[in-house]
């Protein structure tokens, strides 16, 4: 049976129930779809809440009879939501798709009808992300964007399926801009720093530094993708993690430096294994986006030019610093979780120092496998006021000149004379 019911704050010993001072104001009632709903309510009173429900039942009943048009069918966020999953199985998105739906759409979102939801709703719902409404962590902008991107996924996948026809609520909403970020790189004599605190993973790290390949490129490449001849020796990248195809589905050729080209002939030599880098039992390195990344942090640190991961307890909120990603005990009896330190270095920015080395960004995009320069310029590709200096300075007309033959204005008639010095040059 419909009610309303009101649910205190947490610790109100009041007899009065009034929110939102003592608690919040629910419905209790079936949906159009049958499907029983407790939504809470903005309403202040009894009487208020009583309305809502009127209006809510009134709205359930018209939809149910087909008296509402045909863009508000019964169908809610979360339904529609489903669906969309299920007909994106299969792509290489569909789990990161799943996590931000089930994570943040659903439990904020999945009890609207598609219709309901406004441009207001998302604005919302993407603050509350951003502030960490409701005890959740908060999310950085970039996620938030992402998060915004699967609900208009599930719109258009409405619109597709003809169970909504109006226009979605995300288009015309404000999206939060995640703050510029410009490429890093390590210096030569960084790199050589890292490479001599990396113990067993110096030469994994020089060969990423020397091809600018991911992470997940690394792990699958067999001795018979290495042409490790004297003349042009090469690398041919044509996977990535357990996919038979790199990311963007493009193939290429990188070429090798002939050092660590005779690096790779030595490790052929003594190896058995049919991987060039194989993990621990021989075969292909799991998870390498982790392990890769932690063995460099930890050399960063060893460096001297990261201070490592920042522990922070879950209970007291104390943070230190360590090499490892590692979870220890607290001593208030809690226990420190590891996160990244926000501006680090990570694996990635092995890829960004072999992009920046080549000197020409069309070089890097080629190396890099990049359909578009722009992609290479904006994330991978960096560029000092050092090397701007550097490359003004061997501008071939910004020479020394005679600083005495200098224009000088004749006042009234806008015409240019030269001087003495300009009619001696004309003899």
């Amino acid at each position: 049976m419909p009610r309303v019911y009101f649910r205190r704050r947490k610790g109100d010993k009041a007899a009065r129930k009034e929110a939102p001072l003592h608690g919040t104001w629910h419905l209790d009632y079936r949906d159009a779809g049958g499907t029983r709903v407790q939504p809470r309510t903005d309403a202040r009173t009894k009487a208020e809440a009583e309305v809502k429900l009127r209006e809510a039942l009134d709205e359930a009943d018209a939809i149910r009879h087909g008296r509402i048009p045909a863009a508000r069918k019964v169908m809610r966020v979360d339904q529609a939501a489903a669906e969309m999953l299920a007909s994106r199985q299969g792509l290489d998105s569909y789990k990161s798709d799943e996590i931000y739906v089930r994570r943040h759409i659903i439990p904020a979102l999945g009890k609207k009808y598609l219709a309901q939801v406004t441009v207001a709703d998302v604005e919302t719902f993407a603050n509350g992300l951003l502030g960490g409404v409701g005890g959740n962590r908060r999310l950085a902008p970039g996620t938030v964007g992402q998060v915004l991107i699967r609900l208009s996924l599930i719109y258009k996948w409405a619109k597709k399926a003809r169970v909504f026809m109006g226009e979605s609520p995300v288009r015309e909403a404000a999206k939060p801009k995640p703050p510029k970020r410009h490429p890093k790189k390590l210096r030569p004599q960084e790199m050589d720093l890292v490479l001599d605190h990396s113990g067993r993973w110096a030469n994994l790290f020089w060969f990423a530094a020397c091809t600018g390949l991911r992470e997940g490129e690394i792990p699958p490449l067999l001795w018979s993708d290495l042409d490790l001849g004297h003349d042009a020796p090469s690398v041919h990248v044509k996977r990535s993690g357990v996919k038979l195809t790199p990311k963007g589905k493009r193939e290429r050729i990188v070429p090798l430096p002939q050092p660590v080209a005779a690096m790779l002939r030595k490790r052929r030599r003594e190896t058995t294994s049919v991987f060039v880098w194989p993990g621990p039992s021989g075969m292909q390195q799991r998870r390498p986006d982790a392990i890769y990344n932690a063995a460099f942090r930890a050399a960063l640190t060893r460096a001297g030019l990261s201070p490592g991961w920042r522990l922070t307890c879950v209970k007291c909120a104390k943070t230190k610093h360590a090499p490892w990603p590692k979870s220890k005990p607290c001593h208030c009896g809690g226990r420190m979780n590891a996160r990244v330190e926000p501006g680090d270095y990570t694996f990635r920015h092995l890829r960004n120092s072999y992009a920046t080395a080549l000197g020409n960004p069309a070089l890097a995009q080629r190396a890099l496998g990049h359909a578009e320069l722009a992609t290479t310029m904006k994330h991978y590709y960096a560029v000092d006021a050092e090397q701007v200096r550097d490359a003004a300075e061997n501008i071939p007309f910004a020479r020394a000149r005679d600083a005495d033959v200098t224009p000088t204005q004749v006042r009234g008639r806008g015409k240019l004379s030269f001087g003495s010095n300009f009619k001696e040059m004309k003899r």
